[in-house]
């Protein structure tokens, strides 16, 4: 629920619904989609270095509390009209979602469950995907408008970032059995 599937599905409208693209604005819904694709492709560089060295808990948390932040942040720079900033924002969420919870949360899960809870995981992960995918145009439409949707994005990551301080145990440094018995 950190709305990375919604950027990516509707990134192209959200670009559409800002108000310097009605007014002639020198980047296209499309070139703002191919920007944030470049960037999500430029985060994984760092990334696959930052997964082997820090704690996954530690990237889970912080990545948490930023994607909430950014989140926050859009809906703020959206509701004032400050397209500049949305899309300043919109992509330092990119780069933030692929180095802490991107690739880190697949990585836990898989460390901490047996296949069965795996796929358990996967068809809910799936199932908020098509929910998100289902809703998430209807919502910008609705009264909550963009900036809405992002700021109920922020809330869910806020929440995500209590979640994760709360009940997930480090997992890194850990043996396979040890990894497995944490729950």
């Amino acid at each position: 629920m950190t709305g990375e599937n919604a950027i990516m599905l509707y990134s192209t409208e959200i670009f559409k619904k800002m108000d310097s693209y009605q007014d002639g604005y020198d980047l296209s819904p499309r070139n703002g989609t191919i920007l944030i694709g470049v960037f999500n492709l430029i985060a994984h560089l760092p990334a696959v270095y930052l997964i082997n060295k820090l704690p996954r808990r530690t990237l889970l948390i912080t990545g948490h509390v930023l994607i909430a932040f950014s989140h926050l942040m859009v809906g703020i720079f959206a509701a004032s009209t400050n397209d500049n900033g949305v899309i300043t924002m919109i992509l330092l969420f990119m780069i933030i979602y692929v180095i802490t919870n991107g690739p880190i949360i697949w990585l836990y899960v898989s460390e901490i469950v047996v296949d069965a809870g795996l796929s358990a995981c996967l068809f809910i992960l799936w199932t908020l995907v098509l929910l998100l995918s289902l809703f998430t145009h209807p919502l910008m439409d609705s009264f909550l408008k963009p900036q809405g949707v992002f700021w109920l994005f922020g809330v869910t990551s806020g929440i995500g970032a209590w979640f994760t301080w709360k009940f997930v145990k480090e997992t890194n440094g850990l043996s396979d059995k040890e990894k497995k018995m944490l729950y």
